[in-house]
């Protein structure tokens, strides 16, 4: 019972960590191995309630404890670190906010150039200095004066499109008909959380 019990202590602990980072900064291989630790959890799930009941019982009454420790460790993880994860990805908008800003406030000046016209439409901003961890920078300019801009987080995840969203434009809006519909691309974001003011994540994963 204790060789089960160390194991599932590492894997369980393993897991709750590489599931709180593929919130922060998803990575290839931290997802995979996510995958991987939950699997394990699962079998261990398994195996140590059968081996409870058939033969721990008999010489411990804490034969259970190995089971309710794995469960707890796979509740955990898709209960409570989501709720988590997204709290850290946020305090990552928070941490740079000032340089954000700085780069939508450039953009509304025409400062920053975009490689196309950027009406109603996103395109590629050239900006010189980017925040930290982010990819590339979009935006889009509306004929209300609005701007919007998308900063996409730098991660190695094929076909996973995530970052932060300024939004700030009216309800009639041209943006808010032509800007991130599904014809321009990426820049679509079917699942869009607001965090604060005119700031939102986005991301076309759901969860994230």
């Amino acid at each position: 019972m204790k060789r089960m019990l160390i194991l599932i202590v590492a894997a369980g602990g393993s897991f709750l960590l590489l599931r709180l980072s593929t919130y922060i900064i998803p990575e290839i291989i931290c997802i995979f191995l996510t995958y991987l630790l939950g699997l394990a959890l699962l079998i261990f799930c398994v195996m140590s309630a059968r081996a409870g009941f058939t033969k721990w019982r008999s010489t411990s009454g804490l034969w259970a404890m190995p089971a309710v420790i794995c469960f707890a460790f796979i509740l955990i993880g898709f209960e409570i670190i989501p709720s988590l994860g997204r709290r850290l990805t946020n305090s990552l908008l928070d941490k740079n906010l000032n340089t954000y800003s700085r780069v939508v406030d450039d953009f509304r000046k025409g400062t920053i150039s975009c490689t196309g016209s950027c009406n109603a439409s996103i395109e590629l901003l050239q900006v010189p200095s980017r925040p930290p961890h982010v990819r590339d920078i979009w935006g889009a300019r509306c004929d209300d004066s609005g701007v919007v801009v998308l900063f996409r987080l730098n991660t190695d995840v094929p076909l996973l499109h995530e970052g932060f969203l300024f939004k700030d434009y009216g309800e009639v809006s041209n943006c808010g008909v032509q800007a991130l519909s599904p014809e321009v691309g990426w820049p679509h974001t079917p699942y869009v959380r607001h965090i604060v003011g005119h700031w939102y994540h986005f991301s076309d994963q759901p969860g994230l």
